[in-house]
């Protein structure tokens, strides 16, 4: 992808950078819309504290994402509301 804008979407608590992902195409419709996705795992490194009631105790880890190169000012970046939780065992 040369000729269009992608968001420049970072992880900040990575364990691994997101450039690793494999590039894709975009699709261009004819209104003008652009849709374009990469495949990938990320991996999140957290800290965790506490654990005193082991292994009853709950844990969290934030994923912390946004732009690397433009702030909020020039890219705003939407989410899924609500946040994805995941309950794993």
């Amino acid at each position: 992808i040369t000729q269009i804008w992608v968001p420049d979407l970072e992880l900040y608590n990575q364990a691994e950078p997101l450039a690793n992902f494999p590039t894709k195409d975009a699709m261009v419709y004819p209104d003008g819309t652009v849709f374009w996705s990469r495949v990938g795992n990320l991996q999140a490194l957290c800290a965790f504290s506490g654990l005193r009631n082991h292994p009853f105790d709950k844990t969290e880890c934030s994923i912390n994402l946004g732009g690397w190169t433009r702030s909020g000012l020039f890219a705003n970046y939407m989410f899924m509301d609500p946040p994805i939780t995941y309950g794993g065992t």
